[in-house]
């Protein structure tokens, strides 16, 4: 019988919860001061449990991967979801979702010869930029080209295979 995480569950919402800067801080800060009473002298009789209790935290905190190394699929889903809170309309938010799932499936590393990033722009700036700057390159270009109409975007991409 293959051995089994009986805790699978855990490992997920601690990817989950330090992936955000806020957390990561308030562990950090904790730690932080957790090691400084541990150090003081005041803290000897309660040594023994907060060593223990530090111990753990930090073995924990070590086996965790840092939040730059989190799977992709994690990051998409923020930049989908990122992309859903700068196109504010359902519809068009549907459109600017099918034409960025069509071009790069939402990779912010894709390259399809010299275009570039989620948007699929051709500037070689894009591949060195993070995701969500990539996505307001991109609503900046549907906006002077297509007035802000994904939808228009979309269909031109169905049209000519470009956008």
């Amino acid at each position: 019988m293959a051995a089994m995480n009986s805790y699978p569950q855990i490992k997920k919402v601690i990817h989950t919860l330090l992936e955000t800067p806020k957390i990561t801080l308030m562990l950090a800060t904790y730690l932080t001061r957790s090691v400084r009473s541990t150090l003081s002298t005041r803290a000897r009789r309660r040594a023994s449990s907060r060593r223990a209790l530090l111990s753990g935290v930090l073995c924990l905190a070590v086996a965790i991967p840092s939040p730059t190394w989190a799977d992709t699929q994690s990051s998409k889903d923020r930049f989908k979801l990122y992309l859903h809170s700068r196109v504010i309309k359902d519809k068009q938010y549907q459109c600017a979702y099918a034409l960025y799932m069509a071009e790069s499936k939402f990779d912010s590393r894709a390259r399809n010869g010299s275009h570039y990033g989620i948007p699929q722009l051709r500037n070689k700036k894009l591949r060195n930029l993070d995701g969500f700057t990539q996505i307001d390159w991109g609503i900046r270009y549907i906006e002077a080209r297509y007035s802000g109409n994904y939808c228009l975007a979309y269909k031109h991409y169905l049209d000519k295979g470009w956008h």
